[in-house]
Order: structure tokens, then C-alpha cells, then sequence
């Protein structure tokens, strides 16, 4: 056996001999390779050439094949409006708004509508499913403005939001605060509405909006369209500028809901005087009356406005411009109610949780705790009745204004003068029903339960 030193010193030996017996062999072959790169540098400029003649030949044919396209026009409507973020940055006051270029965007038909994309404002159905009040801020009182100057309905100082159509106002701005220079008397605030102006745009502008609405429950499919004409001219005296815009929005709808008396000041009886207890030995409260009220019928508003404007120079504007709206409301409206109420005793009564403590000194039962009644069933003689009326409101608002602008290098001048009208009409056929359980001796049974409020009655 050797020994491993003398192991490792051969292999390390033999290494090396066969290392130079290769060496020759290695030598001789990187000759030819050092001679072969030209060859290499022939076959890569072959290729590149043969890429260039295909690329050639690929533009040549996309050109046969290229198709000539019509002009194509891009013009920044943004560039030309005022912004919601500029108007809030810019104004003294506390100012949320919505400009026309976000309005476009919404499925909104109504002004009311586009007003509960605002901060700050909450917006509430009528008997008729539309959106017809507005607040600010839970505030009712608000003043309103059509551009800048005070505009009013015939119901009141508030204006029927409802009334205009989206598609004819340029800007809604509402005002938390008010300064002086405002039109003031409204406790939330002041909403002012904004309506196009030829000076808005950079030339002729025309503008076409058709849709429809399809309502399921009244199974019609209702249009609303606008159209807008624009132009400005210049002359030897000054720039001109015209306006006209008009819409109509029209609905059929059919409306059910439900009808509740609200009044829960009273404790509940049993129809002798006695209050009415739950199982926890609490008094109960409850609605005076419950029913269902149906509402059908078909609605329509046009309305049109104008403006007129010119500029003998940079420093001067005359305008004019006016707004009409029109609102007729043909429906019918059928509805029926009883008063279960103090008039029997509930049986299978439940009641919520949310109870508290009858907070008046002189009340008789002061200290003790309330629960608003849920649910409950009643058998015995109650009064009922129904009512049957065929409806029809209209009515119109129109203002004109006429004003003039001037300002120099240090001073501003500006006067405004403006008429507003309001009328309002209503005729109303009605045929109720009325049905005495004291005096006829009738039976009526039911059930009312508060979570849908659509009481089974039988008279």
C-alpha cells in the first residue's frame, strides 16, 4: 500500500504531462478560429442586410394598405367651464358645487336630482315619487338664485327644484355662508343655479340630448330631450352673442305607499280609558292610523331659457336672459285608512326594545317607561275610510333680467334689473267614504304590523 503523499505527488505529475502534451493540439486549433471571424462579420452583415430589405418591404406594403382617416377634433370642454375644485378654492365662503361638465355625467333628469351629488345635501320624495324637497345640512329655508339673482315659486320663497331639468343649467353652487354682497334670509343656506351663456363657448354650439325612462310599475317608457343653440359674431361694433336653450322631461308613474299617522304623543288604551301594558309591564305607544295610498298618473315639464349678450369693448357687457318653466301633474289618488287606535284593545302586541322614560312632570304616568308598539292584532268596532280624488295641478315661473358690466384698471361697476312671476293652480275631486263603528255597529278585524304598514282589513 503507498502512501498518500506519494499518491497525490503522481496525480499532480501526470497533470501536468498531459497538459503539455494538449497544449500543441489547443494551439493549432485557435489559429483557424482567429481566421474564421471575418467570415462570422460576412455571414452577420448578410443578415442585417436581408433585415432591412424585409423591413422595406413591410413599410411598402402598410402603405398600400393604409386608409385615410377623417379629421378628428378634440376641444377641452373643461378649458371653457368653470371647475368645482376653482370654485370652492377661489370663493370667500363656504361653497360646494356641481359644474356641467360632472351634471352630463349623471343619470339625473332634474335639478333637484343633480343637487344630492352636493356635500351637505339631503333630498326627499314627494307623493309622487320625485325628488321635490332639498335641504341643507337637515335645514329647510333655502334661499335660491338663478344667476345671482333671487328667483321664487308660487308655494313660497323656495323654488321647485324639480321644475328644471339638468340639461339647462350650467353650474350648481350651494352656500353654507353668506356675505353681504348675497342675497340673505336662508336659515341653510342659498343654492344658486348657474344657466348657460353664449360668451361660454368659443364659437357655435349645439347640443342634442334625447332619452327615456322606463318605468316598471306605471309600464311606459317616458322621453327627455334638450337642445342647445349657441353662436357669437363679431361686428364693427362689438362682439354679439345668442342663446337659446329648451327641454321638456315628461313621466308616467304609479306610486303606492304606504300611509301612517305618525302621531305617537299618546299612550295607548284599550277603548275605556284604561292604558295598555306589554308583558314587561311597560305603556305603549303606537300610530293613530294606518293605510295605503296609490298614486297614478302623468306629469310633463318644458321649459326654455335665453340669454343675449354684448361687448362694444373689453371693458363693457350688456346682456339679457330669460327663463320659463311650465308644470302640469294630472293623477289620480286613491288611498285607505282606519284608526284601530284607543278605540280596542291589541291582542298578540309586541313592542321594541327602544323604550325610555315619560319625561313630563305633569303627565300621570311620569317617570314611567314607554315602548313604541311593533306589532299587533285588533278585532272589534273601529272607524274606516277611503278617499277617491282625481287631481290636477300646473303652474309656471318665468323671470326676465336685463343688466350691464363695466370695469376700468381700479374700479367696477354693474347694475342688474329683473321681473320674476309665480303661478300655481290645483283642481281637486274628491269622494270620501266614511265609516263610523260607534254609530253603525260595523265589526272590523285586522292586522297591523309597522314593519310594512299595510294593514288586512274587513269592514
Amino acid at each position: 500500500m503507498k502512501h498518500p503523499i506519494l499518491i497525490t505527488c503522481t496525480a499532480t505529475l501526470l497533470a501536468s504531462a498531459i497538459s503539455a502534451c494538449l497544449f500543441p493540439v489547443h494551439a493549432a486549433d485557435a489559429t483557424p478560429a482567429v481566421n474564421a471571424a471575418p467570415a462570422q462579420t460576412a455571414d452577420a452583415s448578410a443578415s442585417s442586410t436581408e433585415t432591412k430589405a424585409a423591413k422595406k418591404r413591410r413599410e411598402e406594403q402598410d402603405k398600400k394598405n393604409a386608409v385615410n382617416l377623417s379629421t378628428v377634433n378634440v376641444t377641452p370642454l373643461r378649458s371653457s367651464l368653470e371647475s368645482a375644485q376653482e370654485i370652492k378654492r377661489d370663493s370667500r365662503m363656504i361653497v360646494d358645487s356641481v359644474v356641467s361638465e360632472d351634471i352630463g355625467k349623471l343619470p339625473d333628469n332634474s335639478v333637484a336630482d343633480a343637487l344630492q351629488r352636493v356635500t351637505g345635501v339631503q333630498v326627499s320624495q314627494g307623493f309622487q315619487g320625485e325628488t321635490t324637497g332639498v335641504v341643507v345640512r337637515g335645514l329647510p329655508n333655502v334661499a335660491t338664485t338663478l344667476n345671482g339673482r333671487e328667483i321664487f315659486g308660487s308655494g313660497g320663497r323656495s323654488f321647485a327644484f324639480q321644475d328644471l331639468p339638468a340639461t339647462a343649467v350650467s353650474a350648481l353652487k350651494v352656500y353654507k355662508t353668506t356675505e353681504a354682497s348675497m342675497i340673505s334670509g336662508g336659515i341653510a343656506g342659498t343654492v344658486d343655479m348657474r344657466t348657460y351663456r353664449p360668451f361660454d363657448f368659443e364659437g357655435s354650439k349645439v347640443a342634442i340630448s334625447v332619452t327615456g325612462t322606463h318605468q316598471k310599475t306605471a309600464g311606459h317608457t317616458d322621453p327627455t330631450a334638450s337642445i342647445l343653440l349657441s353662436n357669437r359674431w363679431k361686428t364693427d361694433y362689438g362682439e354679439f352673442g345668442a342663446l337659446i336653450n329648451a327641454g321638456i322631461t315628461t313621466m308616467h308613474y304609479d306610486y303606492n305607499v304606504a300611509y301612517v299617522d305618525s302621531n305617537l304623543t299618546s299612550v295607548l288604551n284599550d277603548g275605556h280609558g284604561n292604558p295598555v301594558r306589554n308583558s314587561n309591564g311597560d305603556l305603549v305607544v303606537g300610530n293613530n292610523q294606518y293605510g295605503a295610498n296609490y298614486n297614478v298618473g302623468w306629469r310633463k315639464r318644458p321649459e326654455a331659457n335665453y340669454a343675449l349678450q354684448w361687448k362694444p369693448n373689453d371693458s363693457t357687457e350688456v346682456y339679457m336672459e330669460g327663463l320659463y318653466t311650465w308644470m302640469s301633474d294630472k293623477y289620480n289618488q286613491t288611498y285607505y285608512f282606519s284608526g284601530p287606535q284607543n278605540q280596542v284593545a291589541p291582542n298578540a302586541l309586541t313592542t321594541s326594545s327602544q323604550c325610555f322614560p315619560i319625561g313630563l312632570t305633569g303627565s300621570q304616568y311620569f317617570g314611567q317607561n314607554i315602548c313604541p308598539i311593533t306589532s299587533a292584532q285588533y278585532t272589534g268596532n273601529y272607524y274606516a275610510a277611503t278617499s277617491t280624488q282625481a287631481r290636477h295641478e300646473w303652474g309656471q315661473n318665468v323671470q326676465n333680467a336685463i343688466g350691464l358690466k363695466w370695469h376700468g384698471d381700479n374700479l367696477k361697476l354693474s347694475t342688474d334689473l329683473s321681473r320674476n312671476s309665480a303661478s300655481y293652480e290645483v283642481d281637486n275631486f274628491v269622494i270620501d267614504t266614511f265609516l263610523d263603528a260607534y254609530n253603525t255597529g260595523s265589526l272590523a278585524s285586522g292586522v297591523v304590523d309597522t314593519t310594512a304598514i299595510l294593514p288586512r282589513m274587513r269592514c
